[in-house]
């Protein structure tokens, strides 16, 4: 007879592998699989991503650095929010819940715009990933310090510039601006 720990079994509620759906060259889903054994296996240019750039009415981005403490691309500069798509979950919903559980906003009280989309065999993306944009005057005030360690106002040219020194950033990151925004 095992005997269970109730204590362990409080401690692995609300840690279940998050699964993602891996997708064809077209977008169409394909099969779900758990988000570590994608990684491990380099199925990512099959996965799917969501980013969101802030910019403020100056023409400048909100670029967060990733925290020291995350454990994939420790301190690269990144999107103002970007984020897997879950299983089951549009780009739109998967948007939704990445921004409220990264700066705090919920997207149903504000306006954002869809751009397009940048694909791993047509754009060389690391993965699939809808591109999104909405205003702000400010700074999100919520940010998630577990993943981001500190922030930057930068202007298209200057991320690029950043990007093309000795800075660390998410290899899309310089794609998308290049693309929706140079």
């Amino acid at each position: 007879m095992k005997h269970l720990n109730i204590n362990d079994e409080i401690k692995n509620i609300g840690h279940q592998e998050e699964c993602l759906d891996l997708v064809d060259n077209n977008d169409c889903v394909v099969q779900t699989l758990e988000r570590s054994y994608i990684y491990q296996n380099n199925l990512c240019s099959q996965m799917r991503s969501v980013w969101l750039f802030i910019k403020n009415k100056d023409g400048q981005f909100w670029i967060p650095r990733r925290s020291m403490k995350v454990q994939r691309l420790p301190g690269h500069l990144d999107g103002s929010v970007v984020g897997h798509v879950q299983a089951g979950e549009t780009y739109d919903q998967a948007m939704i819940r990445e921004t409220n559980e990264e700066i705090g906003i919920d997207l149903h009280q504000t306006t954002f715009t869809y751009l397009g989309k940048l694909t791993p065999h047509e754009h060389g993306a690391f993965c699939f990933s809808a591109i999104y944009e909405m205003e702000l005057e400010e700074a999100p005030k919520n940010w998630n310090r577990e993943e981001i360690g500190d922030w930057y106002w930068m202007t298209a040219k200057q991320i690029i510039q950043r990007c093309n020194r000795d800075e660390k950033f998410k290899d899309t990151l310089p794609k998308i601006i290049a693309h929706f925004y140079l």
